[in-house]
């Protein structure tokens, strides 16, 4: 399945909880990713992305940032991963 379109509805699932806060929510490089594909299941996928995202909202700081970002390394499994900068 593409991951691309799970990780752009959950950052939207998310965006009223990461303006409450206020904490920007960002895609890194979306280009990269279009073409990432991983064998998962779709329900528990989404619930484990929305979790990480719910956590890296709540736990960061005022006006902080959250940053999905993905690589591919050279055996061609993906990795991704949500970022949170350090307190200030």
């Amino acid at each position: 399945m593409p991951l691309l379109p799970l990780i752009e509805e959950c950052l939207a699932l998310m965006a009223p909880l990461a303006q409450e806060r206020p904490v920007q929510l960002q895609l890194a490089d979306r280009a990269a990713r279009s073409t990432c594909l991983v064998r998962a299941d779709p329900l528990r996928l989404k619930q484990v992305l929305l979790n990480l995202l719910s956590n890296a909202i709540k736990y960061n700081r005022r006006d902080g940032q959250v940053t999905v970002q993905g690589s591919r390394d050279l055996s061609s499994t993906s990795r991704c991963a949500s970022s949170t900068p350090a307190s200030a």
